[in-house]
C-alpha cells in the first residue's frame, strides 16, 4: 500500500510534490519485478521443453553428444501413446507438428499415414481395411480408393485387352499418401514424420486451410 499526505488547496484534495518521486519508484519496481518473473516463466518453460526432448530421445534409446543433437531429434520423434492402449483403441487420430495423423494397428503391425484420402479428403479412419494382391491396403470410404498402408501407393485395376482372356491385374499410381514411421520402444509409441521432400498428394489436405474448412464443416462433405 502507498502511503502519502494530502494538503488541501482551493478546496481539492492534492498529493504532495514530494510523494511523486516515490510513487515513480514503486513502479519502476513493480515493472522490474514484472519483468522478472516473466523472464523466470520463460526459462521454466525452456527448461521443461529440453527437459521432455530429451525424455523423449532417452526413451527412444538414442545416444546424442549435444543438446543440439537432441533438439533435432526430438523435433521429428512425437510420442503418441501408449502401446496396449493402442492396439485396443486399433485407430487413432492424433495432430502432430501440424499435420492430422491416422495411426493404425492391424495384425502385429502399426502404421501411420495421413488421416485425409489424397482424391478428396475422405477420413481414412473410417475405411475398411484389405489386402489387394497381397498388400494390405486402407479403403477410403468416400470414393473406394485403395490405399497401401506400408507405402501409401494408390492401387488400380486395369485390364490389356491385347491379352486374352482379359483379366484385371492391380497396378500402382505411385505413392499418393504420405506414410510416417512408427516406433515401439519400452511399451510406448512414437512417431517420426516422414519430411522428405517433394510434394505428396494428400499433402493438399494438411494446409491450414483445408484442416479449418474440415473441421468446421464437421466432416460432412458430400460425396
Amino acid at each position: 500500500m502507498i502511503s502519502y499526505y494530502v494538503i488541501q488547496a482551493a478546496g481539492e484534495g492534492r498529493r504532495h510534490p514530494s510523494v511523486f518521486p516515490v510513487l515513480q519508484h514503486r513502479r519502476e519496481n513493480q515493472t522490474a519485478l514484472k519483468e522478472s518473473v516473466g523472464q523466470i516463466h520463460l526459462r521454466k518453460q525452456r527448461t521443461t521443453k529440453s527437459r521432455d526432448q530429451s525424455w523423449i530421445v532417452r526413451r527412444l534409446g538414442e545416444n546424442m553428444s549435444s543438446d543440439e543433437d537432441v533438439a533435432a531429434a526430438s523435433r521429428h520423434i512425437h510420442f503418441i501413446g501408449k502401446k496396449e492402449n493402442i492396439i485396443q483403441a486399433r485407430r487413432v487420430v492424433k495432430s502432430v507438428g501440424e499435420r492430422d495423423i491416422l495411426v493404425i494397428y492391424h495384425q502385429g503391425d502399426f502404421y501411420a499415414i495421413d488421416v485425409r484420402c489424397y482424391h478428396s479428403g475422405g477420413p481414412l479412419q473410417e475405411g475398411d481395411i484389405e489386402d489387394f494382391d497381397g498388400r494390405t491396403c486402407i479403403v477410403c470410404p468416400w470414393h473406394k480408393y485403395k490405399i497401401t498402408l506400408a507405402e501409401g501407393e494408390g492401387l488400380y485395376q486395369a485390364v490389356d485387352p491385347s491379352v486374352k482372356p482379359l483379366k484385371p491385374t492391380w497396378c500402382s499410381k505411385g505413392i499418393k499418401q504420405r506414410v510416417h514411421s512408427v516406433t515401439v520402444s519400452n511399451e510406448d509409441v512414437f512417431l517420426t514424420l516422414n519430411d522428405s521432400p517433394g510434394p505428396i498428394d494428400s499433402d493438399h489436405y494438411q494446409t491450414e486451410k483445408y484442416r479449418n474448412t474440415f473441421l468446421k464443416d464437421g466432416q460432412k462433405k458430400t460425396k
